[in-house]
């Protein structure tokens, strides 16, 4: 019988995740759009669509509110919001915000002519290691631990439904930063999230047609959400392995009570 809420330890993680990360988001909303301006002091409402614009900053909200569905509903069977696939799906989004995130600390420390340190204030700094790197490594140890019950294909994966749901949010924010660009841009405003993300003729990273970059992006994201999704599959039948192996051992060396073991001499004496 599955343990009630309170007594399963993995509920409290959940439940301490999602504080935290609720906690540093609110933090950092109203820092960025009330206190430190830190994207733009000119205008507080853009520092706030800035900040909004991130594509690490929507996945936040959206895991947030996935941690809440899972935390409410942590007896009940999952399913929907709560089920093993879309697990797979807020995973498969937050390992993009870690990797894009962290990529760009790198590029731009390597850098000597940027001094990102220095651009950052204190709390810009806080708010982001915990939302961008220490919430979502604990959001995959916890993956980790719960996951492998078990063994998924990795022939069929296709034919499950999570793997489009991965997709579709990716899209649908490439649709979303290039509407938002092109509003600003009526107003003279060249305003776009992400430096890879100017879709504009002058700034293309490579070649000269916004269409063919955008598609490029397109079979980039499709590429590595696909990959990081088979990955994840290979990480949850390693897991299942694992717990396989252990209840194997825990049976075979598992010490019989004296009651069993006097059964099972006089079985072994009726035998012979």
């Amino acid at each position: 019988m599955k343990k009630r809420f309170f007594k399963n330890p993995v509920w409290y993680c959940y439940l301490v995740l999602t504080l935290n990360l609720m906690f540093f988001m609110m933090w950092g909303i109203y820092m960025a759009g009330f206190v430190e301006g830190w994207y733009n002091m000119g205008s507080w409402f853009l520092n706030y669509d800035t900040l909004m614009s991130f594509f690490s900053v929507q996945v936040n909200i959206m895991t947030i509110v996935w941690l809440i569905f899972v935390v409410l509903c942590f007896d009940k069977e999952p399913r929907g919001l709560t089920s093993e696939g879309f697990k797979k799906t807020m995973m498969n989004w937050n390992l993009i915000v870690f990797i894009i995130f962290w990529a760009g600390i790198i590029f731009e420390l390597k850098d000597s002519n940027t001094k990102l340190l220095d651009e950052y204030t204190i709390s810009q700094i806080v708010c982001t290691v915990m939302t961008h790197f220490i919430c979502t490594l604990a959001l995959f140890f916890i993956f980790i631990f719960t996951t492998g019950h078990k063994k998924e294909s990795y022939i069929t994966w296709y034919k499950e439904k999570d793997i489009y749901f991965s997709l579709l949010y990716p899209f649908l924010y490439l649709f979303y930063v290039y509407i938002r660009g092109l509003i600003y841009l009526k107003d003279g405003e060249h305003i776009w999230p992400y430096p890879f993300m100017e879709f504009e003729k002058d700034s293309l990273w490579l070649g000269t047609s916004v269409g063919g970059y955008m598609t490029l992006v397109v079979v980039v994201f499709v590429i590595w959400i696909v990959t990081q999704h088979i990955l994840l599959i290979a990480v949850n039948n390693l897991v299942f392995y694992i717990r396989g192996k252990t209840k194997v051992w825990i049976a075979k060396y598992k010490k019989k009570s004296p009651k069993e073991e006097l059964v099972s001499q006089k079985s072994n004496s009726k035998t012979t």
